[in-house]
This record gives structure tokens, C-alpha cells and sequence, in this order.
């Protein structure tokens, strides 16, 4: 039995701050996750601004070659908000005001303790005919359309509104629609390895039929995106998975871990083992990432932002004679930050980080890019030099951050670094 073609979706999302770049899109992103796990073809995504005219335009083309359109953003009340209107034409149907959704809105006004502006009416005027999808949390009803075409979905630009509609109405009925064939998918989290490196490590073993591998990159860590239909025996797909995981070696954190600093707040909290961090060139991004997620209080102990010399001696011990023998940036300065660190707080373990992040700064010596890292533990203090010339200063405190996280989690799993 030949498996049934995926249903198509192309994803469209509104507004003149994505256009011009002052927002970040994150609702396609997610949508497309979304969608792509439930086994649905993304075969696009389109961006346009608040403008009647282009949206029309894309809106039928999108509609032309895709099954489904989901549109995020322009269901304000304001001037600029064209997408219901826009919505009722490619329909051909008119607008009419929708009772019980004017009625809700004056109810979210009124217990906020305020009258509804009149211009928040436009929110409740929708295509005639369409189904309507209640707000939780927010103004802006969603709605879905049907044509001969195609089926779409307005949804708020709000990503909190955006991802209470679609998953209060939409996921489960997508999920049951007809031809729809879920798939098995893994993430396979890797740090301190480029993308190129992590093909050349899969190539040696080709996956077996019907398993994608897709590759996914970003400063902190490149992903290993794993997925097969469903009807591939789970077994056989979580094998394979953690045979992918094993060629790639002590740069993969595991199958489905969460991110670096998450994976590690867990193990941490596991262990009732504590942390301290001394920072010079990344200036605070790693107890950043750390006091970021829920929970790190439990872990985390203290974090200094040590970017004079005279704050390296006062606040970990660091001695003149260490920076004027080997320089701020070297070994020696390192492993003091992450002991003396380690010392003050009372932790199990002190991370210690000084570098040339640039754009200045650098010498024949010691050239821009020039890192080092030091781990102290109840045992001992290691240490370990990046070279990272060429990269530029976000770069340089972003691969910093992430491989001085990356230390303390091979130090955990017993890697060698």
C-alpha cells in the first residue's frame, strides 16, 4: 500500500515590523514544527506587509498551491489591521458583526475596569459564514474560511494568542484530518562541533531507508533532526537514533535532551551539586543562560562580572603578580577566577572565563578571539584554550558561553574535554 501525499500548508504571517525587520517572526516557526510533526508538507512561508493589496495577492497564491493557509497577525482594531477584510474578499463573502465576539470583547474591557474603544468593534466583524475560533487571551477572535481553493486559518499575531487558538482548536482537528501520517521525530543537541564535521560523521554510516536527516545550526549548537513515518516500528526509529548519537560521540549531548543549560541544571540538581561563575570577556552571559530557566536557584549560587583587573584580585583572589607574570587573558588567571569562585560561594563547582572578545585588544601573542576556560571541582581545576580568531565579539561571548557550559557537562558525563 503506497502511503497517502502529505497535505500542503503554506504559512503566512503579516505586518509591516516583520517586513522591515524591527520583529522577529517566531509564530512560523513554530507553526511549522507544529505542523511538520503531524506529518503535514510546509511547503512555504510568506511574509508581507499591512498592505490590502499584497495581501490579497498572496493570500490566493498561497491558497492556489497549498491545502491549507495559516495566517498569524493583523486582527488588531487599528487602521493598519487588513487581514479580515482581506479574508471576506477572497472568500467573497461579506463581513457581518458577530454578537457573541462583540459581546466577549466588551467583557474583557469591562473587567479590566474600562469602556471598550469603539474601534475595538472591527475585531468582532468577520466573513459571513466562517467558524469562530474563541480568544483566551486576547481580543482578536481567530476564524476559519473554506473555499473550493483551500481552508485557512486567521489567527492573532500575538504568539501567546497565536499558540492558545491553534492548540485549543486547531491541533487536534489537523491531527484527525484524512491523509495525514504522523511521524517519528528525535533532536540530537551537539556542542563544540560544525555541521560539516557532524555530516562527515554520519556519511560513514547511511541511515537506513525512510529515516530524514535534517541539519539544523545555530552558535550555541548545531541539531541532528531525525524523523521517519509512523508506521516505521518505534524500536528500529529509537535505534537508530541512539546509533546516530554514538558516531557522533562525546559532542552529542543525547536523544531528546533539552538544551545545554537545561540538560545541566537537571543533572546538577540531580547530584544536589552546586555552581559559581567568574566571568571577564563573556560579561554575564553565562550565569545568563543559567539563572534563566526556572528552577536555578536551586543550583546556581553566585556569578560576578569580572572585567577589571583589580575586580579579578578582590573578587577571586586572582594575585598581581599572576597578571603581570601571564597577562589577564591566560591559564593561570583562568583557573584562579574558577577556584577562588568556587571558593567564595561555596559551590561544588566555579567556572572561570577570560578572553579577548574584541574588536580591539589583541596582540601578536595574544590575537583577538584568544579564550580561556577553567572548571574547578572538589578534585581539580581544569582548563582549556579556544581559538577563536576571525569570529566577531558576539561570536566569540556566544561560542564562549555555550563551550564553558559544555566543559562542566562533559565533566558530568565523564568526557574527556
Amino acid at each position: 500500500m503506497q502511503p497517502s501525499i502529505a497535505p500542503t500548508v503554506v504559512l503566512l504571517s503579516q505586518g509591516d515590523e516583520l517586513i522591515n525587520g524591527r520583529t522577529i517572526d517566531s509564530n512560523a516557526p513554530w507553526i511549522a514544527r507544529k505542523m511538520s510533526d503531524m506529518g503535514f508538507h510546509v511547503i512555504g512561508i510568506e511574509c508581507c506587509p499591512d498592505d490590502p493589496e499584497v495581501l490579497l495577492r498572496v493570500l490566493n497564491r498561497s491558497a492556489a498551491s497549498a491545502d491549507f493557509v495559516i495566517s498569524t497577525g493583523g486582527l488588531g482594531p487599528t487602521q493598519d489591521d487588513h487581514t479580515t477584510l482581506c479574508a471576506a474578499m477572497w472568500c467573497k463573502k461579506p463581513l457581518q458583526l458577530h454578537e457573541e465576539s462583540l459581546t466577549r470583547i466588551r467583557r474583557i474591557w469591562s473587567d479590566r475596569g474600562l469602556e471598550m474603544p469603539a474601534s475595538n468593534e472591527k475585531q468582532a466583524r468577520l466573513p459571513e459564514g466562517c467558524e469562530v475560533l474563541t480568544n483566551d487571551f486576547g481580543t482578536a477572535p481567530g476564524f476559519i474560511v473554506e473555499t473550493d481553493q483551500s481552508t485557512a486559518f486567521f489567527l492573532p499575531g500575538p504568539p501567546r494568542e497565536m499558540k492558545g487558538i491553534f492548540t485549543k482548536h486547531l491541533q487536534e482537528r489537523l491531527q484527525k484530518h484524512h491523509g495525514v501520517e504522523p511521524r517519528h521525530r528525535s533532536v540530537l543537541r551537539c556542542v563544540g562541533i560544525s555541521e560539516s564535521r557532524l555530516q562527515e560523521k554520519l556519511s560513514a554510516s547511511p541511515m537506513p531507508e525512510g529515516i530524514q536527516v535534517h541539519y539544523k545550526a545555530s552558535l550555541a549548537e548545531n541539531q541532528i533532526i531525525l524523523d521517519a513515518p509512523e508506521q516505521m516500528d518505534a524500536l528500529h526509529f529509537e535505534k537508530q537514533a541512539q546509533q546516530c548519537a554514538s558516531r557522533i560521540g562525546a559532542s552529542c549531548l543525547g536523544v531528546d535532551t533539552p538544551p545545554l543549560s537545561e540538560f545541566l541544571l537537571a543533572r546538577l540538581i540531580e547530584k544536589q551539586d552546586t555552581l559559581a561563575v567568574a566571568e571577564s570577556c563573556t560579561g554575564g552571559r553565562i550565569s545568563a543562560a543559567m539563572t534563566a530557566i526556572p528552577g536555578a536557584s536551586a543550583v546556581f549560587l553566585e556569578g560576578a562580572c569580572v572585567y577589571s583587573n583589580e575586580a579579578k584580585i578582590r573578587t577571586c583572589g586572582v594575585t598581581p603578580t599572576q597578571l603581570s607574570q601571564h597577562g589577564a587573558v591566560s591559564q593561570s588567571v583562568a583557573e584562579s577566577l574558577a577556584i577562588g569562585m568556587r571558593q567564595r560561594a561555596g559551590s561544588t563547582y566555579g567556572i572561570g572565563v577570560t578572553g579577548i572578545a574584541g574588536p580591539g585588544g589583541g596582540s601578536a601573542d595574544k590575537p583577538v578571539g584568544t579564550v580561556h576556560i577553567a572548571l574547578s571541582t572538589p578534585r581539580e581545576c581544569v582548563h582549556r584554550k579556544l581559538s577563536l580568531t576571525g569570529m566577531r565579539r558576539d561570536r566569540i561571548i556566544a561560542v564562549t558561553t555555550s563551550l564553558s557550559l559544555d566543559l562542566l557537562r562533559r565533566h558530568l558525563q565523564a568526557i574527556s574535554p
